[in-house]
């Protein structure tokens, strides 16, 4: 009977070990971001002249260290009529990712209590501005509602 026992915890701890060793995986995906931003633009039909930002324009205007971003699209055209951003990074670890995605959200919400000039209907699209993170990506995505949901479609079917 002890040995029965003994087995039996053996085999249990085995189990929950192995369990627990899964984890949740990591998407198995390699985007090249600057593909996924020309695609974005491409699929959703968003003509505005967007701005390229990289490097230490992600410190001035997000906070973001350079030094944790693997690469980046960064588009933005935050004018007062129209707010559009496409923000695509990887992350250089999950731990830099959280803390992006962190930023990202701060950002946003700091547009939006400032309202910095911005119209009704300009605030009303950052405050349904999009924000994910799947594994070390983060999208940050403003536009249109229609545009953004295609966006927000086609960057989500990435990971699938």
């Amino acid at each position: 009977m002890k040995r029965f026992l003994l087995i039996l915890i053996t085999l249990s701890l085995a189990a929950f070990a192995l369990q627990a060793c899964k984890g949740t995986p990591a998407p198995a995906v390699s985007l090249n971001l600057q593909d996924v931003y020309t695609q974005i633009m491409s699929t959703t039909g968003n003509t505005d002249d967007m701005v390229e930002y990289s490097g230490t324009d992600l410190q001035q205007r997000f906070g973001i260290d350079p030094a944790t971003v693997a690469q980046s699209a960064v588009y933005l055209n935050f004018d007062a009529m129209s707010p559009d951003a496409v923000v695509l990074i990887e992350a250089t670890d999950a731990a830099s990712a959280t803390t992006i995605k962190g930023l990202l959200q701060a950002y946003i919400d700091n547009l939006i209590t400032s309202n910095a000039g911005y119209s009704a209907e300009a605030v009303a699209k950052l405050k349904a501005t999009v924000i994910r993170q799947n594994g070390n990506y983060i999208a940050f995505i403003t536009m249109d509602e229609t545009m953004r949901q295609a966006a927000d479609a086609y960057y989500v079917g990435l990971f699938k």
